[in-house]
């Protein structure tokens, strides 16, 4: 019987390894309480997948938000969770400055120029943060300071 709770906290270890050493979904919740500065001093992607700071915006020509996100983070576009039934065209929803802007075609009534870093939660992570009204992925966008 000592066998299966030190198997268990065993098998848990590895997961925890395999989770981390591949640069998925661990650091998922970071860029809500980051200011995104580090990301910031780079042209290159950051390692953040669910991050774009202002910079990576910028190296992209396109004004239209929805084309520099496909550019750059097109899985962020894509929901395979939620799918049709979201009620939200695209099933990701978007939202600005803590309210909620609409779905995927909202990108594109976005200046470029005006944003600090776009953010992707997951469902979860958007039920965490916007409550569990929340039925899809969410892009946030934050804005730069006086902008």
């Amino acid at each position: 019987m000592r066998r299966s709770p030190l198997l268990l906290g065993g098998l848990l270890l590895a997961a925890m390894a395999c989770a981390s050493g591949g640069g998925g979904g661990a650091t998922a919740a970071a860029p809500a309480d980051s200011t995104g500065a580090a990301a910031a001093t780079t042209a290159r992607p950051s390692g953040n997948r669910n991050l774009l700071t202002a910079q990576e915006l910028n190296s992209v020509g396109s004004q239209n938000l929805r084309d520099v996100v496909n550019a750059l983070r097109p899985r962020w576009l894509q929901n395979t969770s939620a799918g049709s039934l979201s009620g939200v065209s695209g099933g990701v929803t978007v939202y600005m400055s803590g309210q909620l802007l609409g779905g995927l075609d909202a990108l594109s009534t976005v200046q470029k120029g005006s944003v600090d870093r776009m953010v992707y939660y997951s469902i979860t992570e958007a039920q965490a943060r916007y409550g569990m009204r929340v039925r899809t992925p969410v892009i946030e966008i934050r804005l730069k300071s006086g902008g």
